[in-house]
């Protein structure tokens, strides 16, 4: 049934707030007023049969007037995946505790079965010296002082050493100034672990407090050794982000570059020795065992593996974003870095918020990795029905708006529907439909996003034009 009462509301909303600088406090007001809005069903629309009604493709020019009258080009493909009995959701973060992290440790690990490993700071003399000879084994494993004694482990930020040596250098510093009296308590069924410190400004002063909450837990995925790190920050109480990464201990596969899926990558290394889509299926089902059953592909890089001294294409890192009905989740800018929030400005303010998206390192060896960010409860919907403005009316305000205030020279070659996360109150968000207009990024054939027209009022929402540059001009 049709909640007219409720879409009426939201686009007035919308509408009032859309393509006005306003104060931050008055918006903050009027979109609040969506959070305790109630929906109410009405009688049917009789516009509800109607078809949207889009062109496959737009062209056409765009004089700059920011840039001397300099053309930026449209020669878009126009897409949309759904059109009709589009929702509105809200979204909230969802804090990482104990329960949260034992949730995915349950289905992770074999029989759902694994240790909980406390930081250095709270173990006692016995479990230092446990852990010790734990990473004893792995060094010893990559051949200890008269081998390499690490592996290079390409992780989500960059290749990374796998160094237990420096654990064990942490651990003698630990059992050097051990003393029974300073051991804190750590609950039997505890996981997180909070540490308390200061915070400060570029000018050196005390900004506030920062919560650090750690956790690593250790089982058997498959009858291999993993580890399930979890990592999150409180910034003055309020939420920041939460970062979980697993991964396979022992690895005999050195991972030393992340390069595109393209014919240059295939040139310098060769074809790759996986193949594509069974290495996507087999992530696939790794994930659903996660709860990850609605996921979208968003990007494909290839992995680059030392095999006989030579670097050959081995394996993919595939990342992965949730996907809500038929519409895709924009990623904006191409910000797949797991605790880098996304900037873009809604209804004239800059807004900063965190995406969902999970990364997976695959080769020849099977899963060695998943790194996912996931800061948000499962979204709440408003309405299943908004109304969305006609194609040709956003084409106008986004063609307005490349005149007017769009500040680089390029050419737009892709149009497509899409949820993006926009500013909804104080602490949460709303996923609304928004069409993006995009320029192709040569190396990855990938797009970037340029900006995007509201669906449901027409105001323009601008991404970070500091990371957009980079994207656009670094490839």
């Amino acid at each position: 049934m049709r909640k007219r009462l409720f879409v009426g509301l939201m686009i007035l909303i919308f509408s009032l707030t859309g393509c006005n600088n306003k104060e931050e406090q008055e918006i903050d007001e009027k979109l609040s007023s969506l959070h305790s809005s109630e929906s109410i069903a009405g009688e049917e629309n009789d516009s509800s049969d109607e078809i949207y009604s889009m062109p496959e493709s737009v062209s056409y020019e765009a004089s700059s007037q920011l840039n001397s009258g300099m053309v930026i080009e449209v020669d878009a493909k126009v897409s949309a995946t759904q059109t009709d009995d589009i929702s509105v959701y809200s979204l909230s973060y969802t804090p990482m505790d104990d329960s949260y992290v034992r949730g995915y440790a349950d289905k992770l690990f074999d029989n759902g079965e694994y240790t909980v490993v406390k930081p250095y700071e709270v173990s006692s003399l016995e479990e230092l010296n446990d852990e010790r000879n734990y990473y004893m084994d792995i060094w010893s494993y990559y051949g200890g002082v008269d081998g390499a004694g690490e592996k290079q482990h390409y992780g989500v930020y960059s290749p990374i050493s796998i160094g237990p040596e420096q654990n064990i250098t942490m651990i003698d510093q630990q059992v050097s100034e051990f003393q029974e009296s300073n051991v804190a308590e750590y609950k039997e069924d505890q996981i997180l672990y909070e540490e308390s410190y200061q915070d400060f400004d570029e000018s050196g002063n005390i900004a506030g407090e920062l919560i650090a909450k750690k956790g690593k837990l250790r089982g058997t995925v498959d009858g291999d050794e993993w580890e399930l790190r979890a990592y999150g920050t409180n910034e003055n109480n309020m939420h920041d982000y939460d970062v979980m990464i697993m991964y396979k201990v022992y690895t005999d596969t050195e991972i030393t570059q992340c390069v595109g899926v393209n014919d240059f990558s295939t040139s310098c290394y060769g074809n790759n020795l996986l193949d594509i889509d069974a290495a996507r299926a087999d992530t696939e089902e790794f994930l659903k065992k996660l709860g990850f059953d609605k996921i979208d592909n968003i990007q494909t890089l290839q992995l680059v593996t030392n095999v006989d001294d030579k670097e050959v294409n081995d394996g993919y890192r595939f990342i992965f974003a949730p996907r809500y009905d038929s519409l895709p989740v924009a990623f904006l800018n191409n910000n797949y870095v797991l605790d880098t929030p996304t900037y873009a400005k809604v209804y004239g303010l800059e807004q900063a918020c965190f995406q969902e998206y999970i990364h997976v390192n695959i080769t020849s060896e099977g899963i060695l990795e998943v790194s996912f960010y996931k800061g948000y409860d499962e979204p709440v919907e408003l309405t299943d029905d908004a109304e969305l403005l006609s194609f040709e009316d956003v084409d106008i305000i986004a063609k307005k708006y490349m005149e007017e205030s769009f500040p680089f020279v390029l050419t737009i070659s892709n149009i497509e529907l899409e949820y993006v996360i926009t500013y909804y109150g104080e602490e949460d968000y709303a996923l609304v439909p928004v069409w993006l207009y995009s320029t192709e990024v040569d190396m990855g054939g990938w797009d970037s996003s340029c900006f995007g027209v509201n669906a449901l009022d027409g105001s323009i929402i601008e991404f970070g034009y500091k990371e957009y540059a980079t994207d656009v001009w670094s490839y």
